[in-house]
């Protein structure tokens, strides 16, 4: 990738009725400065989306690990026998639903 340094230290060859040498400078200083904001701006984003990467791994890891007990709890948990209460709210339901 080109760096700012790259265009600062650029030269020209000088030709015959050429461009104006103070007018190639100053663009060249003015397309220096703008491309080294641009470089920084493009560092620091590569750095941060770098670590949220690694912040997104960390977190799928841990949702994999958050899975993988829940299936482990649902597998082992004892099966619920159905309380009095249980039982009659149960029975209610069905009479309900036969009476319509």
């Amino acid at each position: 990738m080109l760096t700012p340094m790259d265009i600062h230290n650029k030269e020209f060859k000088r030709g015959f009725r050429g461009y104006s040498e103070e007018d190639v400078d100053a663009f060249m200083n003015n397309i220096a400065g703008d491309y080294e904001k641009v470089y920084r701006e493009y560092c620091e984003l590569k750095e941060r989306c770098d670590s949220l990467q690694d912040k997104l791994t960390q977190y799928e890891k841990m949702e994999a690990t958050m899975n993988s007990t829940l299936m482990l709890a649902q597998q082992t948990r004892p099966a619920r026998k159905p309380t009095s209460s249980c039982r009659k709210r149960k029975a209610r339901r069905s009479r309900c639903s036969t009476k319509r």
